[in-house]
């Protein structure tokens, strides 16, 4: 099955909502230990400003994954830099869709530039870690104990990918 990637629409908001809050309330691959609303929607779309944000379908249209990228930081001296985030729907992991999400966002970040590439994974998220090291990532910094979600403490791990020019 093949499953196209468009770029994000505005109605696309209740269904990235749907796919990120089962991994707010079941996982610990997102931070937040509560539902998020609309509002995290919004967020997001602000924070990408010009950056990448695509969704994965069916073939008959159902959302069931989506990436963005945002910028590391606003001072244009790391315009270079761009910190990567998806979600798939529990159902649709383990069929290629995150390494289709990932290969496109990164190349529609080079066509802006953006040669430096991260990452932050919570420290259970052992799947994540995994994807991104066998795309060429490496672990550059480990915050220890930082978060507790369902009773755990985790450490938040942030991932580096440079490509050389």
């Amino acid at each position: 099955m093949e499953y196209p990637l468009r770029p994000v629409k505005e109605e696309d908001g209740d269904a990235v909502l749907e796919i990120f809050n089962y991994y707010v309330e079941n996982d610990m691959a997102a931070y937040p230990d509560e539902r998020v609303g609309r509002e995290f929607f919004e967020g997001i779309l602000n924070q990408k400003k010009d950056h990448p944000f695509y969704v994965a379908e069916t073939e008959d249209g159902k959302l069931v994954g989506w990436g963005f990228a945002r910028p590391f930081h606003p001072a244009k001296t790391f315009q270079r830099s761009a910190v990567l985030g998806y979600f798939l729907d529990r159902e649709y992991t383990g069929k290629g869709i995150g390494g289709k999400l990932f290969d496109k966002l990164v190349e529609e970040c080079r066509k802006l530039g953006i040669d430096n590439f991260l990452v932050n994974i919570s420290s259970f998220n052992t799947g994540s870690i995994g994807f991104h090291e066998k795309r060429g990532f490496v672990e550059c910094a480990r915050f220890k104990s930082v978060g507790k979600k369902l009773g755990k403490d985790f450490d938040v791990i942030w991932m580096q990918w440079f490509i050389r020019r």
